[in-house]
């Protein structure tokens, strides 16, 4: 093949072999705003989520299309030396051109993502997608943000890039899969037929159209005791089967990657989640709050009775919710056997609990080898 029709078309030959992987729990992260139509197929044909990973390429002063360095949306950075030293630019003026693309990515990401959690990357195989790419300093810095948060494997997948750009992400990445790397490479531009920019528009509509299936929203919620809130993460499905909460104590957080991991596998079999904190911050750092018995009863029974008000839960009250608070009443109050979970070792619930079969046994199942793969520290 000579050049792409489009980026659909790229998009389908790169799913084709990116396919062929034996792929862990996959996600496709996508380089707006070239790489989201190319994303889009790659994820639409795994049938996985497909995020955007921000970054800015930092052009040179009076030559915007040369690229010195790139930015991230967590402000990783990434800077070509030699380039900066042979053009004389002062560290001030370096300095005030990544302030300015980190602006732009933060209104990129109001953009894009609005109120919605990036993805969790811990423990997948994370595939990171452009359209194509010349210097790679934009998928550069993707890839070390990426790294940071432990994925499974990290896998590049581009139509279109020269060979020595190739040869510097292999150092960064796991695996780099490119359909066509020629001699005279130029520019991207000019290996497609069809190559006008990607509106914003088109980006936010193929976003939203690969979002897993059943979730339809995703919310952070107060929960009040007394004078104290707790937030929650609150995902809902449609056509939910039940809600299974997360309380969080004892050094654990709501964010904590391997409930967040747990909580997508029960999404994606219909179950909606609540992650929240048992604490905040602030009682977290008190060794005797975490034992404070009668203080974890009454916020586990309040989050209960929260859930059976909340009017986005309606669907999903029952009986069930009210046995639930019964069972944990008793549970908290030391008629539950517990051994706390440790090291990615599973939490065990006896006493009261004993004979319940879990519905989301087999979702929590799916997630495990992910868990598996994570550091102990995570």
């Amino acid at each position: 093949m000579e050049r792409f029709e489009n980026r659909s078309q790229a998009g389908q030959l790169l799913a084709a072999k990116i396919s062929e992987l034996k792929l862990q729990n996959p996600l496709v992260i996508a380089l707006p705003r070239g790489g989201v139509p190319v994303a889009y197929e790659i994820a639409s044909l795994l049938q996985c989520p497909l995020d955007v990973m921000m970054t800015k390429k930092i052009g040179a002063p009076g030559n915007a299309e040369y690229a010195i360095g790139a930015v991230g949306e967590d402000g990783t950075s990434a800077y070509n030396k030699e380039a900066i030293a042979a053009l004389k630019i002062e560290k001030s003026v370096l300095r005030k051109l990544s302030e300015q693309k980190a602006l732009e990515i933060r209104e990129q990401i109001k953009k894009f993502r609005g109120n919605r959690r990036p993805e969790t990357i811990a423990g997948k195989d994370v595939i990171v997608v452009d359209d194509g790419l010349a210097t790679g300093a934009t998928m550069i810095v993707a890839l070390r943000i990426l790294r940071k948060n432990h994925p499974g494997r990290l896998i590049v997948a581009l139509p279109v890039a020269p060979a020595e750009s190739l040869e510097k992400l292999r150092e960064e990445a796991d695996e780099v899969i490119c359909l066509m790397s020629p001699k005279n490479f130029l520019a991207v531009g000019l290996w497609y037929d069809e190559f006008d920019q990607v509106p914003d528009e088109e980006v936010i509509r193929l976003l939203e159209e690969t979002r897993t299936a059943s979730v339809i929203q995703e919310m952070e919620v107060p929960i009040e005791d007394d004078k104290v809130s707790l937030t929650g993460d609150l995902n809902l499905v449609a056509n939910g089967k039940g809600l299974i909460i997360f309380a969080h104590g004892s050094g654990s957080s709501r964010h904590s990657p391997r409930n967040r991991i747990v909580a997508e596998a029960l999404l994606r079999h219909g179950i909606a989640t609540l992650l929240f904190d048992l604490l905040t911050r602030e009682e977290d750092a008190n060794p005797q709050a975490r034992f404070d018995i009668p203080l974890l009863t009454r916020r586990l029974d309040g989050t209960l009775q929260w859930a059976r008000r909340e009017p986005a839960l309606k669907a999903l009250a029952s009986d069930g919710l009210k046995e639930a608070a019964e069972e944990a009443r008793r549970g908290a109050e030391g008629t539950a056997r517990m051994r706390k979970a440790n090291a990615g070792r599973s939490a065990y619930i006896g006493g009261p609990l004993e004979g319940v079969v879990d519905p989301g046994a087999f979702a929590v199942a799916e997630a495990f080898d992910a868990m598996a793969a994570l550091p102990a520290a995570v």
